[in-house]
């Protein structure tokens, strides 16, 4: 069905700031701003909720009444975009076509299927407008929420436009609702800010010279394997210490783990790529802060840009193109999302999610999401898609299956402590079986950060080998 908003916005025009990587628009005097990306996907991503099956009725009624209340603040979803025949901008009109909202069933899908390292076909059922394009959304939703009935739980999931937003303005979305759904109305955490004029100086609009319908072509994403990889806050700091040994600026462990799965190993080692093969990292920032002055953290919109974009889309402008997921770089990594997102703390009113997941499309070799651990404290998750010969070839790698290894048994250890209540002996005989993945002194470490200090005095008596 489709959800509007509780207010009529019909006779705004909503206009759009739209940069991405090197996707990149100006903005307009007149205030329509283009959108040069319309080959890219939507954004999908969703939430996993534990529910006794008898709840999920009663909560879908509500999850929709909310939904109509929250596009009140954020109406550019409930629109469609439109193109300017004059200048061949496309910009938001925000005339409450609205939003589609899907209940759906999945009763044979249990939250074990979709909570696997190995990420599965089966969490693709979750997500609505598969293969969508930015540039559909002349006719298709911007947004579509697909709420799924699992065997013992429900997912609420978001195709989004990417057009119109980054993922930073979804969360926030999914943040406002998921409180304005537990609290009823009684907190919203973010108020959107749509003030373009936040952006100066303004430039002009980039002219495209084509014809975007012959120019928009749907991606064919080739054979990957997508896997998740769990790094404790543990091992962030290990990761951080030691690349910040012998830096003389400081390194912070999110940059620390980029460079560990990518340049210091991980994926370029697992490609076996030749000495003299070039190999590219990009990754999608948060511009909002880094701008002078910052722009708000609730502007709803994507990224910005700085002098150096505005050089390269005058350049761009000169000669337009339309970019197309294919054409990105050999060899390449691509890290999107954010574990600064607040995934996990959206509580509709039967508690925090159990996991978050992405849809299948945008999915390349070497694309790689970053999600915040569902424990926090600073744990990462990452979800990679590589092809999946270099995929088995990471996961045969010593280095960068240690550091997981280490991740691994700290999350164990402090779980053991929690379910032993800090039983001395069992401690020590859970640190003997893991004694093939990490050494002495980095058992010692980890009880240390558990606080567990008898266990780290019992650690002397080990054998030799522990020591």
């Amino acid at each position: 069905m489709a959800v509007k908003s509780e207010e009529d916005d019909s006779d705004q025009v909503y206009c759009e700031q739209d940069f991405w990587m090197y996707e990149m628009s100006s903005s307009s005097d007149n205030g329509l701003v283009p959108s040069p990306r319309p080959s890219i996907n939507a954004v999908f991503k969703g939430l996993v909720y534990q529910i006794p099956a008898a709840e999920f009725s009663s909560h879908v009624e509500r999850l929709a009444e909310t939904l109509s209340e929250i596009l009140v603040k954020f109406y550019p979803l409930a629109g469609r975009l439109t193109t300017n025949p004059l200048d061949g901008g496309i910009y938001i009109l925000c005339n409450d076509s609205g939003v589609d909202f899907i209940e759906a069933m999945a009763e044979d899908l249990s939250i074990a299927d979709l909570t696997t390292t190995e990420v599965t076909t089966a969490v693709e059922e979750l997500f609505a407008l598969k293969g969508a394009l930015n540039f559909e959304g002349h006719r298709l939703p911007l947004l579509v929420v697909q709420v799924t009935q699992l065997k013992d739980g429900i997912s609420v999931c978001c195709t989004l436009n990417h057009a119109i937003a980054d993922g930073t303005s979804l969360w926030n979305f999914l943040n406002s609702w998921s409180n304005l759904c537990r609290t009823n109305g009684n907190k919203i955490p973010v108020n959107p800010v749509y003030d373009r004029s936040l952006l100066e100086p303004p430039g002009s609009v980039v002219r495209l010279g084509l014809d975007l319908d012959g120019h928009v072509q749907r991606f064919c994403p080739p054979s990957l394997r997508v896997k998740l990889f769990h790094f404790s806050a543990h091992t962030m700091s290990r990761l951080k210490e030691r690349a910040n040994q012998d830096s003389s600026f400081t390194i912070s462990s999110f940059q620390a783990l980029c460079a560990h799965v990518w340049r210091a190993g991980a994926v370029t080692r697992a490609r076996r790529l030749c000495p003299d093969e070039h190999t590219i990292f990009r990754l999608s920032v948060n511009c909002r802060p880094r701008l002078l002055p910052a722009v708000p953290s609730s502007y709803f919109g994507n990224g910005h840009m700085d002098g150096v974009i505005r050089e390269r889309i005058g350049k761009w402008g000169e000669e337009a193109v339309v970019y197309r997921l294919e054409e990105f770089q050999k060899n390449c990594v691509l890290m999107g999302s954010s574990p600064r997102f607040e995934m996990y703390e959206n509580d509709f009113g039967w508690g925090r999610p159990v996991a978050a997941r992405g849809g299948a499309f945008n999915r390349l070799d070497g694309k790689i999401s970053a999600y915040p651990g569902r424990e926090g404290g600073g744990s990462v998750e990452l979800e990679v898609c590589l092809n999946p010969t270099v995929m088995s070839a990471l996961e045969s790698d010593g280095d960068f299956i240690r550091e997981l290894s280490f991740s691994k048994l700290f999350y164990l250890m402090k779980r053991e402590i929690h379910e032993t209540g800090d039983d001395e002996e069992v401690l020590i005989q859970f640190a003997k079986d893991h004694s093939d993945f990490i050494s002495a002194s980095e058992m010692k470490l980890l009880l240390v950060d558990v606080a567990v200090v008898a266990a780290v005095t019992a650690v002397f008596h080990f054998p030799s080998i522990y020591l």
